[in-house]
């Protein structure tokens, strides 16, 4: 049984337990109308809370990091619009114009565009406001975007992106200019569903910046020589949309090396995982809220 499944029986006792508990208060409150009347305002608040604010409660976050360039550069990371599930045009409407005013220099998206897609006219409606992104945007694909049968073919996901001007990296490595600096980017394919290219790594330059771009952050466990990358950007994970004590974490959000969010190490590699945009499963979120992440690196 994969940590993923076992994740949501553990979600469906704990949701069992609440049901529990409740039917125990309605027990416990037959003559105490209020406490049930009090429980069920909570429950309807915590709900409400969860699936209309939280998830529309971007978060610009700033992380800055020593890098000797003459002028600063600001990189930005977007991950897991999940277009088709839970999210829509309004929706990335709203997250470029957030990107818009982060003052970013570069975006950087960490793939998984879509949830279960398979009109693509419906698709280019929904990604058509990232024609309005003000900065060059780099991205790859994730799992989602990798689709299951008689899903949207990831080729037409990749040419309605491209037709915006978004330039995809996948298994690529790429030098570009940022005013008068430059970076390397590298992006890897998705580690569920693409083989690892170690060509890809190897022939960096050692004396640029270098940040890689890929979907899953088990990824980053493949780099073969991780001392080239100075920093690793993914999604994935969502932070889990709901908080969770990290005994619990482990066996719900669907990596092999526990990540979660945020930055740590992996493989040796400065490592930061975004908690993403959207959400799949339940349109949820508590505790980890949807953020916009910009790197400001030196100067």
């Amino acid at each position: 049984m994969s940590h993923y499944i076992l994740g949501k029986i553990i979600l469906l006792l704990l949701t069992a337990l609440l049901i529990g508990g409740f039917f125990v208060l309605i027990l416990l409150a037959k003559k105490q109308r209020f406490v049930l009347f009090g429980f069920l305002a909570f429950a309807m608040a915590i709900g409400s809370y969860a699936r209309w604010i939280e998830p529309n409660q971007i978060v610009v976050r700033e992380v800055e990091l020593p890098y000797s360039f003459e002028e600063p550069v600001r990189v930005a990371l977007l991950a897991d619009f999940h277009l088709g599930a839970y999210s829509c045009a309004v929706d990335v409407t709203r997250w470029v114009g957030f990107l818009n005013e982060s003052d970013a220099d570069v975006a950087l998206i960490a793939g998984d565009f879509v949830w279960g897609v398979k009109d693509r006219n419906q698709l280019r409606d929904w990604l058509a406001p990232l024609a309005e992104v003000t900065v060059p945007l780099y991205a790859v694909l994730g799992n989602h975007d990798l689709p299951s049968q008689g899903e949207l073919p990831a080729d037409d996901i990749v040419a309605e992106l491209e037709a915006l001007g978004v330039t995809m990296i996948d298994d690529t490595a790429t030098t570009i200019s940022v005013g008068q600096n430059s970076l390397q980017l590298v992006g890897l394919g998705d580690y569920w569903n693409t083989e690892y290219d170690r060509k890809v790594i190897e022939n960096l330059d050692p004396n640029e910046l270098t940040l890689l771009l890929t979907h899953n952050p088990d990824r980053i466990h493949d780099v073969h020589i991780p001392q080239s990358i100075d920093l690793a950007l993914a999604g994935h994970t969502h932070g889990g949309q709901v908080w969770t004590p990290a005994f619990i974490r482990h066996y719900i959000i669907p990596t092999r090396n526990d990540f979660f969010r945020g930055l740590s190490l992996a493989n040796g590699i400065p490592t930061y995982v975004t908690s993403g945009l959207g959400t799949g499963g339940l349109p949820l979120r508590i505790g980890v809220k949807p953020e916009v992440v910009v790197f400001v690196f030196g100067g």
